[in-house]
Formats: structure tokens, C-alpha cells, sequence
């Protein structure tokens, strides 16, 4: 009988620990597949940032690709003037009549022509030799 007892002990113990293992499986898959079902729903989201994300680079890279005009620079003459201070040293072409008042009184920009004294260009041509 002694067996006996130790026996039905020991499988009662083993269905205990069955229970306590069913119940922390059964735990675990619900919590696994309340990963599961956030992962999806956060690749979702991601899925939908990324598309957003897409189109908003294909609009800027369509608002860089486009050329700006600034007024001034479409302009020949302010073109003409502002290249001249790089390339006048005396700026005798860029005076306006009538104005010459104003221009004295204003400072003069350093003009970077006059630093330029000899150009050499050296090139292996017959045709410039002579």
C-alpha cells in the first residue's frame, strides 16, 4: 500500500505541474499573439509613414528640379553691372549719368581684375607657335 500512496502522490504532483505548465503556455501564446497582432498593425503604420515619406521626397525633388528666377537676375543690365565690379577696375563703364554724386559717396568694393597681372597659357599647338 505504501507504493500505492507514493504513486498516486507523485501523479497528483504531475498533474499539478501539468496544470501550472498548461496555464503558463496558454499565458504565453496570448501574450505572443498580442505581439503579433501590434507588429502588424505597426508595420502598417510604417507602410503607410514610408508611402507618405515617398511622396513627399518625389515633391520636393520635383520643387528642386524646377528653376527659380530671381527678378534681378533676369535682368542683362544688373547682370552686366554687378560682373563689371570683378572685371572694370575703373568702373568707367558702370557709371550712370546723372548720378555721379551718389557713387562717390558710396564705398567703393575691392575689385579683384587689377590683382590679375600676366595670363600664360601654355599648350603644345603648331597652329599658336608662331
Amino acid at each position: 500500500m505504501n507504493e500505492k500512496a507514493k504513486l498516486s502522490e507523485q501523479i497528483s504532483m504531475l498533474r499539478e505541474s501539468n496544470a501550472k505548465i498548461e496555464a503558463n503556455l496558454n499565458s504565453k501564446e496570448a501574450d505572443l499573439e498580442n505581439n503579433v497582432a501590434r507588429m502588424n498593425e505597426l508595420t502598417r503604420e510604417l507602410t503607410d509613414v514610408h508611402s507618405e515619406l515617398m511622396g513627399k521626397t518625389q515633391q520636393l525633388a520635383i520643387s528642386l528640379a524646377q528653376p527659380r528666377e530671381d527678378p534681378e537676375l533676369s535682368s542683362p543690365e544688373f547682370f552686366y553691372k554687378e560682373l563689371q565690379r570683378y572685371v572694370d577696375s575703373k568702373e568707367k563703364s558702370t557709371k550712370e549719368k546723372g548720378k555721379t554724386s551718389e557713387k562717390k559717396k558710396e564705398k567703393k568694393t575691392m575689385e579683384f581684375w587689377p590683382l590679375i597681372k600676366v595670363v600664360r597659357i601654355f599648350v603644345k599647338a603648331d597652329a599658336l607657335s608662331t
